[in-house]
Protein backbone atom coordinates (compact mmCIF):
# COMPACT_ATOMS: atom_id res chain seq x y z
CA UNK A 1 0.00 0.00 0.00
CA UNK A 2 1.88 3.66 -1.08
CA UNK A 3 1.77 6.36 1.75
CA UNK A 4 -0.91 8.28 -0.48
CA UNK A 5 -3.58 5.34 -0.27
CA UNK A 6 -2.84 5.18 3.64
CA UNK A 7 -3.32 8.75 4.23
CA UNK A 8 -6.60 8.55 2.61
CA UNK A 9 -7.43 5.24 4.12
CA UNK A 10 -6.79 7.33 7.72
CA UNK A 11 -8.78 10.27 6.53
CA UNK A 12 -11.80 8.12 5.46
CA UNK A 13 -11.40 6.45 9.10
CA UNK A 14 -11.32 9.83 10.85
CA UNK A 15 -14.53 10.95 8.59
CA UNK A 16 -16.06 8.31 9.67
CA UNK A 17 -19.10 9.27 12.04
CA UNK A 18 -19.11 5.87 14.00
CA UNK A 19 -15.54 6.41 15.04
CA UNK A 20 -16.20 9.42 16.78
CA UNK A 21 -19.76 8.26 18.05
CA UNK A 22 -18.15 5.06 19.70
CA UNK A 23 -15.31 6.30 20.87
CA UNK A 24 -14.92 5.87 24.95
CA UNK A 25 -14.70 9.22 26.55
CA UNK A 26 -15.96 9.09 30.05
CA UNK A 27 -15.63 13.20 30.20
CA UNK A 28 -14.56 14.91 33.36
CA UNK A 29 -16.03 13.59 37.00
CA UNK A 30 -15.98 14.78 40.59
CA UNK A 31 -17.26 12.85 43.02
CA UNK A 32 -16.67 14.25 46.92
CA UNK A 33 -18.60 13.42 50.41
CA UNK A 34 -17.43 14.73 54.13
CA UNK A 35 -18.20 13.15 56.98
CA UNK A 36 -16.69 16.11 58.77
CA UNK A 37 -19.46 17.72 61.42
CA UNK A 38 -18.04 20.96 60.08
CA UNK A 39 -20.17 24.20 62.15
CA UNK A 40 -22.76 25.58 59.51
CA UNK A 41 -22.99 29.77 60.71
CA UNK A 42 -25.98 31.05 61.15
CA UNK A 43 -27.29 33.19 58.85
CA UNK A 44 -24.37 33.43 56.75
CA UNK A 45 -23.49 31.43 53.39
CA UNK A 46 -20.69 28.81 54.50
CA UNK A 47 -18.46 27.40 52.49
CA UNK A 48 -18.70 23.30 52.56
CA UNK A 49 -15.60 21.48 52.16
CA UNK A 50 -16.49 18.01 50.47
CA UNK A 51 -13.13 16.60 51.09
CA UNK A 52 -12.98 13.13 50.61
CA UNK A 53 -12.77 11.85 47.15
CA UNK A 54 -14.48 9.45 45.76
CA UNK A 55 -13.38 10.17 42.35
CA UNK A 56 -11.73 12.96 40.28
CA UNK A 57 -10.77 12.18 36.41
CA UNK A 58 -8.96 15.60 36.08
CA UNK A 59 -7.83 15.96 39.50
CA UNK A 60 -10.27 19.03 39.52
CA UNK A 61 -10.98 20.04 43.08
CA UNK A 62 -8.92 21.69 45.64
CA UNK A 63 -10.09 20.43 49.11
CA UNK A 64 -9.73 22.32 52.04
CA UNK A 65 -10.64 25.92 53.62
CA UNK A 66 -10.77 26.83 50.02
CA UNK A 67 -12.59 24.08 48.18
CA UNK A 68 -13.60 24.40 44.58
CA UNK A 69 -13.94 22.46 41.35
CA UNK A 70 -11.77 24.03 38.48
CA UNK A 71 -13.37 23.63 35.43
CA UNK A 72 -10.44 22.21 32.87
CA UNK A 73 -11.86 22.82 29.47
CA UNK A 74 -15.51 25.33 27.87
CA UNK A 75 -18.39 23.18 28.28
CA UNK A 76 -21.98 22.67 30.62
CA UNK A 77 -21.15 21.35 33.92
CA UNK A 78 -24.30 19.15 35.17
CA UNK A 79 -23.51 20.19 39.40
CA UNK A 80 -25.31 17.63 42.21
CA UNK A 81 -25.23 18.59 45.91
CA UNK A 82 -26.28 18.16 49.48
CA UNK A 83 -25.71 17.93 53.12
CA UNK A 84 -27.58 17.55 56.13
CA UNK A 85 -27.82 18.84 59.44
CA UNK A 86 -27.41 17.56 62.59
CA UNK A 87 -30.43 17.32 64.59
CA UNK A 88 -31.87 20.39 66.37
CA UNK A 89 -34.39 22.09 68.40
CA UNK A 90 -34.30 25.21 67.29
CA UNK A 91 -35.40 25.75 64.33
CA UNK A 92 -38.80 27.83 63.84
CA UNK A 93 -41.59 28.27 61.71
CA UNK A 94 -39.87 29.98 58.50
CA UNK A 95 -35.89 29.23 59.38
CA UNK A 96 -34.48 27.33 56.57
CA UNK A 97 -31.74 25.33 55.15
CA UNK A 98 -30.31 26.01 51.56
CA UNK A 99 -27.64 24.88 49.25
CA UNK A 100 -26.28 27.26 47.07
CA UNK A 101 -23.84 26.79 43.99
CA UNK A 102 -21.03 29.52 43.42
CA UNK A 103 -19.38 30.45 40.45
CA UNK A 104 -16.39 32.59 40.06
CA UNK A 105 -16.48 33.38 43.74
CA UNK A 106 -19.79 34.93 43.78
CA UNK A 107 -23.62 32.71 44.11
CA UNK A 108 -25.17 31.50 40.90
CA UNK A 109 -28.05 29.42 42.08
CA UNK A 110 -29.31 28.27 44.93
CA UNK A 111 -30.19 24.30 44.18
CA UNK A 112 -32.35 23.45 47.05
CA UNK A 113 -33.76 24.36 50.24
CA UNK A 114 -35.69 23.03 54.05
CA UNK A 115 -38.45 25.56 54.65
CA UNK A 116 -39.66 25.08 58.34
CA UNK A 117 -43.73 25.94 57.77
CA UNK A 118 -45.65 25.41 60.43
CA UNK A 119 -45.45 24.65 64.42
CA UNK A 120 -47.00 20.97 64.06
CA UNK A 121 -43.64 19.92 63.35
CA UNK A 122 -41.70 17.85 65.81
CA UNK A 123 -39.64 19.84 68.45
CA UNK A 124 -36.63 17.54 67.35
CA UNK A 125 -36.06 17.96 63.53
CA UNK A 126 -33.53 17.77 60.96
CA UNK A 127 -33.39 19.52 57.71
CA UNK A 128 -31.62 18.93 54.30
CA UNK A 129 -30.80 20.54 51.38
CA UNK A 130 -30.19 18.85 48.29
CA UNK A 131 -30.31 20.37 44.40
CA UNK A 132 -28.72 20.22 40.77
CA UNK A 133 -28.38 22.18 38.32
CA UNK A 134 -26.05 22.74 35.06
CA UNK A 135 -23.62 25.33 34.95
CA UNK A 136 -21.89 26.70 31.33
CA UNK A 137 -18.54 27.82 32.41
CA UNK A 138 -15.23 28.50 30.71
CA UNK A 139 -12.30 26.99 31.07
CA UNK A 140 -10.32 28.25 34.51
CA UNK A 141 -13.90 29.23 35.76
CA UNK A 142 -14.28 27.57 39.21
CA UNK A 143 -17.25 26.22 41.53
CA UNK A 144 -18.03 25.87 44.49
CA UNK A 145 -20.72 24.79 47.32
CA UNK A 146 -22.28 26.83 50.03
CA UNK A 147 -24.55 26.05 52.55
CA UNK A 148 -27.26 28.58 54.51
CA UNK A 149 -29.32 28.17 57.48
CA UNK A 150 -30.90 30.60 60.03
CA UNK A 151 -31.84 28.63 63.12
CA UNK A 152 -30.64 31.19 65.60
CA UNK A 153 -27.50 29.83 66.06
CA UNK A 154 -24.48 27.68 64.45
CA UNK A 155 -25.76 24.04 63.61
CA UNK A 156 -22.98 21.27 62.46
CA UNK A 157 -23.25 18.85 59.30
CA UNK A 158 -24.37 15.65 60.16
CA UNK A 159 -21.31 13.33 60.42
CA UNK A 160 -22.68 11.08 57.67
CA UNK A 161 -20.79 11.17 54.26
CA UNK A 162 -23.60 9.53 52.65
CA UNK A 163 -26.35 12.47 53.09
CA UNK A 164 -23.20 14.99 52.42
CA UNK A 165 -21.72 14.84 48.87
CA UNK A 166 -21.27 16.60 45.62
CA UNK A 167 -20.64 15.36 41.61
CA UNK A 168 -19.59 17.35 38.87
CA UNK A 169 -19.73 16.20 35.52
CA UNK A 170 -18.72 17.54 32.11
CA UNK A 171 -19.31 15.38 28.64
CA UNK A 172 -16.37 17.60 27.39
Amino acid sequence: MSTIEELERRIARLEDTRYWRDRPDPGIFAQYETNTATAMVHNTWTLIDYEDKITDTHSAVTVGAAWKFTCPIFGYYVCQAGYTLATNTGFGVGERALIGIYKNGAIYKTLGRAVVADNSVPTTMILAAYGSITVPCKRGDYLSFYGFQNSGGDINLSGDAGQNYCTIYCRG
